[in-house]
């Protein structure tokens, strides 16, 4: 990952330590930050007329954030995310984030990332979606230059309101911002209401911190509203900055616009 994040103060200085590959450990996220000069060799000389200069090279990660970055994830809550992931005469081994459950389990062993909804399955596709998001955003830190926001998709796409200020709030920041000093960072707060059901009533919904609900996303699974409402919801990110969306699915969208792959041509057309 890049090292626009850091908060804290890292010097490599090329012509003290050599030419490398030479790495330090970021303290603030525990990566490693690595360089090294290829050519010329670090210490010697190059022509710069009317002389000569000494080959040297220097990186900092500084205080300072850089550009904006807007940080989206869109989440698969279709019908078919309520389902396991893999099953075995219908016992589910679904280990969700790597953890060591749900091996070869009892039926919904595993993980549930969003038991605080009422959720009761573990182990669905909608729990590895959350785990991911889970993960991906832990790592991400908390720098001010980064704004994060979430939508739900089925069948349509929906932004999620990740704040608690009146009216919507697409994005916040920073990253890991607790508002309400309840049940961890507001993203992963609002993730873990994300909800898909496969019977009736069949669909996915938002439940914080504004519900969006099944009537409203369905439980088709279709790119083309998600991909609308994820270009839409990237607009009130406003002033310049750098856009970097995450896209979690479980297949293939089966409803709107698709791509649908022809067996005798070696082709794709739209559907």
């Amino acid at each position: 990952m890049s090292t626009w994040f850091v908060l804290s103060t890292a010097l490599v200085v090329l012509a003290v330590y050599g030419p490398g590959p030479n790495s330090v450990v970021v303290p603030s996220t525990g990566q490693n930050l690595s360089i090294i000069i290829s050519a010329p060799p670090g210490g010697s000389t190059v022509d710069m007329p009317p002389g000569t200069a000494q080959v040297e090279g220097n990186c900092a990660i500084g205080t300072v954030p850089g550009q904006p970055l807007c940080v989206l994830y869109v989440l698969d809550v279709s019908g078919s995310t309520d389902r396991d992931f893999m099953t075995a005469n219908g016992i589910a081994y679904v280990d969700a984030n790597g953890n060591g459950m749900g091996s070869y389990g009892t039926p919904d062993a595993g993980d549930n990332f969003n038991a605080a909804s009422a959720d009761t399955e573990a182990g669905e596709v909608l729990d590895g979606e959350i785990a991911g998001v889970l993960s991906l955003h832990t790592s991400i830190g908390n720098p001010s230059n980064v704004r994060v926001g979430l939508e739900a998709f089925a069948s349509a796409g929906a932004a999620a309101d990740v704040g608690l200020a009146g009216g919507m709030q697409f994005f916040l920041t920073p990253p890991q911002l607790d508002a309400n000093a309840l049940f961890g960072p507001d993203i992963e707060e609002v993730v873990r209401t994300f909800r898909s059901e496969f019977t009736t009533p069949s669909g996915g919904s938002i439940l914080k911190f504004t519900p969006v609900s099944q009537a409203t996303l369905g439980s088709s699974t279709n790119f083309k509203s998600a991909l609308g409402v994820m270009n839409s919801q990237l607009l009130n990110c406003t002033g310049p900055k750098q856009n970097i969306v995450f896209f979690l699915s479980d297949g293939e969208s089966n409803s709107g616009f698709r791509c649908d792959p022809m067996p005798t041509q070696r082709r794709w057309r739209a559907i």
